[in-house]
């Protein structure tokens, strides 16, 4: 029961160090970015930002509360798991859109928008505790 953290907390750091690397990769790249040159495409990414965020914290609290309360502590887990890893992918993918766009229009408001998701997205990350309040688990499974 306890490798259910470490496992998530594997895949977490995987997608977390993706978006690092293709933000990295994609600022290397960009030859002369400035600030707001097409307001449109700021407006694209950012909106596109705010929607992933809401819409990932609905549906990973939606997920949440379809866990019934019977199940063994390692089903709950597993549904954890991929209220989380659904909740990371549109994240992901609105951090990775902003970071296109950026390297497209060379708009470095994009790559800041993009940051401020790759913030939100560490913010996210699974510990312990945050595992065991999202689960509403008891003090007799603790031992997660």
């Amino acid at each position: 029961m306890t490798e259910h953290p470490k496992r998530l907390n594997i895949v977490f750091f995987a997608l977390f160090f993706g978006q690092v690397m293709i933000m990295f990769v994609l600022q290397t790249l960009s030859t002369n970015s400035r600030f707001i040159q097409k307001p449109i495409i700021f407006g694209i990414g950012a909106g596109l930002m705010i929607l992933q965020v809401f819409l990932s914290t609905y549906l990973f609290k939606k997920r949440l509360s379809e866990i019934d309360e019977d199940d063994t502590i390692e089903q709950k887990l597993e549904d954890y798991r991929a209220a989380c890893i659904i909740r990371w992918a549109l994240l992901e993918g609105a951090v990775i859109v902003n970071a296109i766009l950026f390297f497209l229009f060379e708009n470095q408001i994009n790559l800041l928008v993009s940051v401020v998701g790759l913030g939100i997205f560490f913010l996210s990350r699974p510990t312990k505790i945050t595992v065991f309040n999202d689960l509403n688990l008891h003090s007799i499974d603790e031992d997660v």
